[in-house]
């Protein structure tokens, strides 16, 4: 078990930030609200309205688990350029409830999605990751651990009949192990705000900010493959009031009641926009090849991702920041990315490829992580834009379209500190904690 508190990562002359230990909680779920109670909630919120989602009930272990010193579950995060697992475990603690006490993680690439012409090689793919839980789970608990997919952008990009029938794979696959299997939607394309509500629940259930009515809450940026996130709990009422429509949630958690302001941006994903930026060049000399002066001059290859066909690229003599900051906000543009206001104050968690490409600058340690500002991440930009990188051609890219996301997008000053972490207590920052917690609701 981790020791009692936890130092993370920190600039020179920061203030520590302590972390709970693993914590244990009762978590209560989304009840459908009546009119009557809609009505009377969004007047306290100054009539702000909220849409009902799925989160996790009460975390008590069923009578079957109950008898068991530990309780595993497995999730897998069928992403956009790789397949993950999460063992979880978890060990019983007063009154039953349920403490996190280790996880196990793997990856594969390519992602679920890539074998959309081929659904049993992408079964098999999920299969020999499945295969490395039996080392981690003893023998005799099999029938009592539950296993679920969630898919994400990788396959909302797909057409639906070649997702359906990798997840039909799947669901074969988890029904003849010898796993707890028991709804069919326990394989699914999870929904781009859930992915964000269950990263923000996975986060600040780790931080301790689902303890108490004192316990400071979190924000979220998860920047996927395919898509991103942002969630957070306001702590000013514009903050929700000034939200476009579909950017408010509503949960309970432990008797606490959080208003969230969170969206799903699909297509705004690394890869995806790594994708649109290069389509988005000039034409070459020959007629499939683009221009980007987001790359370097002297390269010339190819770039493919999803079920995109493969783009012909070259570098620009425009090679530089500036002509590529200009290509990425054109790319943002189209997506109408809303600025949220009153959030200032908010420490927000960074993490997945927020977390890559900040390591790949130089600014960030690989395995500690670190708190860096906006103003920081695109000094980084422009330098890996001022340089040739061989090893990394598409950094000035990537780097450069951060910086536009953050500060275009979500209307982040320079001066915006961000918290990059790849664990907290050893345990994964994902929503893979948050959709597990869920999954052991919806057992009992």
């Amino acid at each position: 078990m981790p020791s009692s508190t936890t130092s993370v990562a920190k600039l020179p002359g920061e203030a520590d930030m302590v972390a709970p230990p693993h914590r244990i909680y009762n978590i209560r779920g989304c009840r459908v609200v009546t009119l009557t109670f809609f009505v009377l909630f969004t007047a306290l919120l100054f009539y702000v309205s909220f849409a009902d989602v799925s989160i996790p009930k009460l975390l008590y272990l069923t009578p079957k688990q109950s008898s068991l010193a530990e309780v595993h579950g497995i999730m897998f995060d069928a992403g956009s350029t790789g397949s993950r697992i999460h063992v979880f475990t978890f060990v019983r603690g007063k009154g039953g409830q349920l403490e996190l006490s280790n996880e196990f993680f793997h990856e594969v690439k390519p992602g679920l999605s890539s074998y959309a012409d081929n659904p049993k090689q992408g079964s098999q793919s999920i299969e020999r990751l499945l295969q490395k839980s039996e080392d981690i789970i003893p023998k005799q608990r099999w029938k009592y651990t539950p296993v679920a997919l969630k898919a994400t952008a990788g396959l909302r990009l797909l057409p639906s009949n070649s997702s359906k029938q990798l997840l039909e794979e799947v669901r074969r696959l988890f029904q003849e192990s010898p796993y707890h299997f028991s709804q069919e939607s326990n394989v699914d394309i999870m929904d781009g705000p859930d992915e964000g509500l269950f990263a923000w629940i996975t986060v600040n259930f780790l931080l301790g900010g689902l303890k108490s009515d004192d316990s400071k809450l979190f924000g979220t940026l998860d920047l996927g493959g395919g898509s991103t996130q942002i969630t957070l709990c306001p702590v000013h009422q514009e903050t929700l009031q000034e939200a476009p429509v579909g950017f408010r949630r509503y949960l309970t958690i432990a008797k606490r009641k959080f208003p969230l302001y969170t969206h799903s941006y699909l297509g705004l994903g690394l890869m995806a926009a790594r994708t649109a930026i290069l389509e988005s060049g000039t034409a070459g000399n020959g007629v499939d090849v683009k221009l980007s002066p987001c790359i370097h001059y002297n390269f010339r290859g190819s770039w493919k991702f999803g079920i995109h066909k493969s783009i012909e690229i070259s570098g620009d003599s425009r090679y530089g920041y500036s002509g590529c900051l200009e290509d990425a906000k054109k790319v943002l543009a189209k997506f109408q990315v809303h600025k949220p206001v009153g959030i200032d104050s908010i420490q927000m968690y960074a993490f997945s490829y927020y977390y890559d490409r900040a390591v790949d600058l130089g600014l960030i340690d690989l395995e500690k992580g670190g708190t860096i500002t906006v103003g920081q991440f695109k000094e980084g930009a422009e330098q890996a834009c001022s340089n040739e990188s061989k090893t990394s051609p598409y950094l000035c890219l990537d780097s450069t379209y951060i910086v536009a996301l953050l500060m275009e997008g979500f209307g982040f000053t320079e001066e915006r500190k961000l918290t990059l972490k790849k664990k907290i207590d050893g345990v994964e920052v994902s929503w893979a904690l948050g959709a597990t917690l869920d999954l052991f609701d919806k057992m009992t």
